[in-house]
């Protein structure tokens, strides 16, 4: 029993520590941090929840500046792999996790149209889903309803990235749920040229039982400048990287296989 005790206070402490480690610059509302050219940050401390959350924006028209998606080809929707590796092997700025996933028949199975480089990896998950995806080309961005998006429509993209549900549209918030979890969302500004990603997640929790609820994200975007947003896969998926250290994750965060990225030609970590 004693021991078992002790193991207990081990794995307390060190969950403790794994926590208070992760880097974040600034705690506080004070305005955007330059990340990059191009990319910058804001980084927010809910004291009375025990909840934080980043916000990165970038602005797309940035000379140089470069999307990676993964998976980036069909055999690779089986790879599972942590944020943390992608950011290290794509050397990005900022990246973070995105599309759902589900495992079917031991197979895993993307929810949602998805498209990288301009190479169509799957389609429609479940059309009684009104998922959303974002769509990404060298300097715009826009969202769209999965069951609405034409071909035309996804020829002018190189990059559909699918998450769940839209929670802002045209600068109201269409979304009522209030479930907390950790959370990762993106949005726009109306002209489509700024992309905010956002990750929000417990400082310390055993369990995924704390977060932001989606209509706290939506609030966020707006007053951050958004008119539009989705929300991405959340809970123990949800993380964000900026260059190779941790933003924002999850006590537990497991392994996926879909996130987004951005770096600049000219930038090394």
């Amino acid at each position: 029993m004693l021991n078992k005790l002790k193991l207990f206070l081990f794995f307390l402490i060190f969950s403790f520590l794994a926590v208070a480690c992760k880097t974040t610059s600034v705690v506080t509302e004070s305005g955007w941090q330059s990340v990059a050219q191009g990319i910058q940050r804001i980084d927010v401390k809910m004291a009375d929840r025990n909840v934080s959350y980043t916000c990165v924006k970038i602005d797309l028209e940035t000379e140089g500046l470069e999307i990676i998606a993964s998976p980036a080809a069909k055999d690779e929707i089986q790879c599972l792999f942590s944020l943390k590796e992608f950011a290290r092997k794509n050397e990005t700025i900022v990246c973070v996790n995105t599309t759902p996933f589900a495992i079917e028949e031991k197979q895993i199975v993307l929810m949602g149209i998805t498209k990288t480089n301009g190479i169509e990896l799957s389609g429609i998950y479940n059309p009684q889903k009104d998922y959303c995806v974002l769509a990404l080309s060298n300097n715009r961005a826009a969202f769209f309803n999965q069951n609405n998006l034409t071909e035309k429509q996804q020829q002018n993209y190189d990059f559909i990235i699918s998450g769940y549900f839209r929670i802002l549209e045209k600068n109201q918030i269409v979304t009522d749920s209030q479930i907390l979890r950790s959370r990762t969302a993106c949005g726009t500004d109306k002209t489509g040229r700024y992309l905010y990603l956002l990750c929000g997640t417990p400082d310390f929790s055993l369990t995924d039982n704390n977060g932001l609820s989606y209509v706290e994200c939506a609030r966020i975007l707006q007053e951050l400048g958004c008119t539009d947003a989705i929300e991405f896969d959340g809970g123990h998926s949800s993380g964000m990287y900026i260059f190779t250290k941790s933003v924002q994750k999850p006590l537990f965060q497991r392994k996926i296989p879909a996130a987004l990225g951005f770096k600049l030609q000219s930038v090394q970590n």
